[in-house]
């Protein structure tokens, strides 16, 4: 092996360095932007739960006073028959029918007063958290927003050094490069340098005729996790 291929590859290799820093960034900014909008769709279920206990009160508020108002028709009926019937028999049953009708009205207010507590106390409630779920809601979307301007930022950032990767290719061997793109899919470390006669990446002890040719500028591949090794000082 030349010196040129093997200087080229270590610098491609500290350059991916650099380029898996920006890729980290990215996938952070990705992990980060997901929780954030899991959190927003969190929050909003929990709004939407406070609105649908909030509207079943006023529905429970609205049944209750038409019913009311129907006891009240009733009632008013029945006064209208009273004003019409001559016969006192006739006029007893009907003041018998208005005292029954009035007791139901009677009863029925304090049903009602509870539906309108519990309602004024939901809408209380509600306001409170509505106001409380939006404020955080508003800032989740401010950090996504600007996550994704990081992003944006990050993705031209990618563009740019890859486009500059293809140029620190040139002159590698194609082998090299086919055996490091496999490995850079398994580990995070796929060339590493030798420290105290072994393997940097798992510490496999080297065999000296390894060593030998890892000091004359060679570059092999460790016999136990089958990552590049190389000696960053070579004679």
């Amino acid at each position: 092996m030349s010196e040129f291929p093997f200087q080229k590859f270590i610098k491609l290799v500290a350059f991916d360095q650099g380029l898996r820093a920006l890729e980290q960034q990215h996938a952070n900014l990705v992990s980060e932007m997901n929780i954030h909008e899991a959190d927003v769709e969190k929050l909003s279920g929990e709004l939407e739960v406070a609105q649908r206990h909030k509207d079943a009160m006023q529905r429970e508020v609205d049944r209750q006073e038409k019913q009311m108002e129907a006891l009240q028709d009733k009632q008013k009926e029945k006064e209208r028959v009273l004003d019409r019937t001559t016969n006192a028999r006739e006029s007893q049953s009907v003041y018998h029918e208005i005292a029954i009708i009035k007791q139901e009205q009677f009863d029925f207010e304090d049903g009602l007063l509870q539906a309108w507590n519990k309602l004024e106390s939901s809408l209380r409630d509600y306001e409170a958290l509505k106001k409380d779920l939006e404020e955080r809601i508003h800032a989740l979307q401010e950090k996504i927003t600007h996550s994704k301007q990081q992003q944006e930022v990050i993705n031209k950032a990618l563009e740019v050094q890859q486009e500059k990767r293809v140029e620190q290719e040139q002159g590698i061997p194609l082998e090299w490069l086919e055996k490091y793109a496999l490995m850079r899919r398994s580990v995070a470390n796929p060339v590493v340098p030798v420290v105290g006669n072994s393997c940097g990446g798992c510490f496999y002890q080297i065999i000296a005729q390894d060593l030998v040719r890892l000091r004359h500028n060679a570059l092999l591949q460790c016999k136990d996790c089958y990552r590049f090794i190389y000696m960053e000082t070579p004679a």
